[in-house]
């Protein structure tokens, strides 16, 4: 008796919440790649153990300005090879051409290049060989969002009118053109700071962006005129993240496990230190301690606007789930 062998396309999303950072991991045939994937990246490792896959490619969409990229900490453990696209002088990783393909199973992943949000966009569009030669997910970076487009100012405002035009170009040359039925997966949901409208659903499709998202209905002109007009925040941190993604953050390989210390401890350690309080704003209105800053866990990110990163931080918690929590989100930020 003869029995086919069932080939599965496996993908799951990993979210990071406080900066709604989404990247995904997919799989077919013992192999897997990852796109975008953060600092503590052993539960990529974990989900392709479950698979029974071993990962071997991972590609940046873009360099990130929110968070610290986690592709040479799983390098590192699973031996993957990292591609981005051209356009900066990457300090590790390999190049990926436009159009260049590259198998993961009966999966091929092909490259796009997108530039607009950062001269190195690169969208992925994913193709299940099994089911036919169409595409079937694109992974957009933060070159298109679910109703929103990514942000064009980071390279400075004289910079800003050509990044536009560039980011339209992408989308309307490149994106949109792949057919109304492929799957968008951004690399960030609503809440980010790398867009300014971006809806609650964290996936769509091309013909779902084209018929809801107000920035795919303009013309090239109005487009420019938009995005060159749009007030957007950006954290101080973000300069730092942006080296550390350029040129490799350093390889820790374990998040750093925070220590208890003694009133007078820690009275010592807070002349030059950051007190960052993660309770609740009435635990923190009825009593804390002088200088520190209230920011409850789901505001961790805003550590960014007020710590540098020649300081060390210093937490007061409710409880260890509390502390495991802020240890992980802050080690995203490279804090």
């Amino acid at each position: 008796m003869n029995t086919k062998r069932v080939v599965t396309m496996l993908i799951q999303t990993v979210k990071s919440e406080i900066v709604s950072h989404l990247s995904y991991i997919i799989g077919n045939n013992n192999e897997a790649a990852v796109i975008d994937p953060r600092r503590d990246c052993k539960i990529y490792q974990q989900i392709a153990k479950n698979w029974g896959a071993k990962i071997n490619y991972i590609f940046e969409t873009h360099r990130n300005e929110d968070y610290v990229t986690g592709s040479l900490e799983l390098e590192k453990l699973t031996g993957a090879t990292i591609f981005h696209g051209p356009g900066l002088p990457w300090g590790f990783g390999k190049i990926i051409k436009d159009n260049q393909e590259i198998n993961v199973g009966t999966l091929k992943i092909k490259a796009l290049h997108t530039p607009g949000h950062s001269p190195d966009s690169t969208s992925y569009v994913l193709y299940d060989l099994e089911s036919g030669e169409e595409p079937v997910i694109v992974f957009t970076g933060d070159t298109l969002f679910v109703g929103d487009v990514g942000r064009t100012d980071f390279l400075g405002e004289k910079m800003t009118p050509t990044m536009s035009e560039r980011l339209y170009d992408s989308i309307n040359d490149k994106l949109l053109s792949l057919g109304d039925g492929v799957i968008v997966c951004p690399a960030h949901g609503s809440g980010s700071v790398c867009g300014g409208k971006i809806r609650e659903r964290e996936i769509s499709t091309i013909g779902i962006e084209k018929k809801t998202n107000p920035m795919l209905n303009l013309t090239k002109d109005a487009f420019i005129k938009q995005k060159t007009s749009e007030q957007h925040q950006t954290p101080p941190y973000f300069m730092q993240m942006e080296a550390y993604n350029l040129n490799g953050p350093p390889i820790l390989g374990e998040i750093p496990t925070p220590y208890p210390l003694t009133p007078s401890e820690f009275k010592k350690t807070a002349e030059n230190s950051y007190i960052i309080d993660t309770r609740t704003p009435a635990a923190f209105g009825a009593a804390h301690i002088k200088d520190s800053f209230s920011l409850t866990p789901k505001r961790l990110l805003n550590v960014g606007w007020v710590a540098d990163y020649n300081k060390p931080i210093l937490l007061v918690v409710e409880d260890l789930h509390a502390l495991d929590f802020a240890a992980d989100n802050l080690f995203r930020l490279g804090l």
